[in-house]
């Protein structure tokens, strides 16, 4: 019996295995969700025909989606192509997946042409109105990613002198 010899594995804080390859040591963020939620053919079964368009599973468009796997450059492309498509205009992949909590266009809403919007689970069916928690929102303040920045609109109060 030989005895195998054991070398340990990369990790995000080692140095990467090859010169000039670096270890990813964040997780590849994404804003599908809210993306899909603007796309009359993804608002319905979005993970599921976004899987069809693309040629994956529906499991993996799913984890895609929660975060819980980070996308291969090929699964970026394919996503970012298949919104493109539904869009009807270019998308960047950087408008869609972030490495860095940013993207170009900070507001889902923006990158879609909405004029501002609210989720669909803001909405109480029950009594047919806004949840409380939301009352008071600004259309299309939820799909803003935390790290990016939206021009304040100037204000549009009138001072008067006397």
């Amino acid at each position: 019996m030989t005895a195998l010899s054991t070398h340990p594995l990369p990790t995000a804080a080692s140095e990467p295995t090859h010169p000039g390859i670096a270890v990813l040591s964040s997780p590849i963020g994404n804003r599908l969700r809210a993306v899909l939620l603007h796309i009359p053919r993804y608002s319905f079964e979005g993970p599921s025909r976004l899987a069809e368009d693309v040629g994956v599973s529906r499991s993996t468009i799913c984890r895609l989606i929660r975060g819980t796997t980070n996308p291969s450059y090929k699964l970026v492309e394919k996503v970012t192509a298949a919104v493109s498509r539904q869009m009807r205009k270019p998308v960047d992949a950087r408008d869609l997946f972030t490495t860095d909590g940013t993207y170009p266009t900070p507001s889902a809403c923006e990158l879609c042409g909405c004029f501002g919007c609210l989720p669909p689970w803001s909405w109480d069916d029950s009594c047919d109105r806004l949840r409380p928690e939301w009352r008071g929102a600004v259309p299309g303040s939820w799909s803003v990613s935390p790290g990016s920045q939206i021009p304040s609109e100037p204000s549009k109060s009138v001072t008067t002198s006397l």
